[in-house]
């Protein structure tokens, strides 16, 4: 896993993940509830899919998908999108940034008679 942001925030969602139910309808499926406060979700681990659309939102799994994953003993870890992974921070880093100068050397456009390109 790659940033302390991201591993803060994928145990906040494995620490929430142990107030959820879930039940397995078939395949990939999961229905997902609280027992409190009644919400439910639908978790669909093949496509790292739920109806609260955090995890297809963000790519990190939500306490939803959290507790299906371990349910079934599978590490959340290897379900976060790829993007957040160090090979990835590499590889859009590894090239040479351009600088720029700063604002006030900025050209300045009148944006009432700006067109689209």
């Amino acid at each position: 896993m790659s940033g302390p942001i991201l591993g803060k925030r994928l145990d906040k969602e494995t620490h929430l993940s142990g107030e959820w139910l879930r039940t397995w309808s078939s395949g990939d499926l999961w229905q997902v509830h609280h027992p409190y406060n009644g919400l439910e979700f639908v978790v669909d681990l093949g496509k790292k899919t739920c109806t609260c659309c955090f995890w297809d939102l963000v790519g990190i799994p939500c306490r939803h998908d959290v507790s299906a994953l371990q349910y079934q003993n599978l590490d959340p870890e290897k379900y976060v999108d790829p993007c957040y992974m160090r090979e990835a921070y590499k590889a859009c880093y590894e090239n040479n940034v351009s600088p720029i100068n700063g604002m006030d050397m900025w050209l300045t456009v009148d944006a009432e008679n700006l067109l689209p390109p």
